[in-house]
């Protein structure tokens, strides 16, 4: 992989991956939940499910976005479906998930 391009269509976070032929370093994707949180809550968990060919390199939280580093190479012309699933502080806490496609192309 060596770069993204990032769009939302219908609600949904679409990232470009543009690949190049050999394996790139990790890139990072995230998912900002600021307008969508309980007023007073912050995130106190987010879970990545990747699809493979694609390794989840690491997250973390980082105030109201959850990050990710994605590794790994994939086939040009493929659409595939990641998601985040996110816990809150609150109590009760309040959780949703979100899903993100990878949209693999070649440079």
């Amino acid at each position: 992989m060596s770069g993204f391009v990032h769009e939302q269509i219908g609600g949904v976070d679409v990232w470009s991956i543009i690949r190049n032929d050999s394996p790139g370093p990790e890139l990072e994707y995230w998912m900002d939940w600021g307008s969508w949180l309980p007023a007073g809550e912050s995130l106190a968990s987010a879970t990545w499910e990747i699809p493979a060919p694609l390794v989840n390199a690491g997250s973390v939280i980082d105030g109201t976005k959850a990050r990710v580093w994605i590794s790994g190479v994939a086939d040009p012309g493929q659409d595939l479906t990641g998601r985040c699933t996110i816990t809150t502080d609150g109590s009760p806490a309040s959780s949703d998930t979100r899903s993100l496609v990878f949209r693999i192309r070649r440079r």
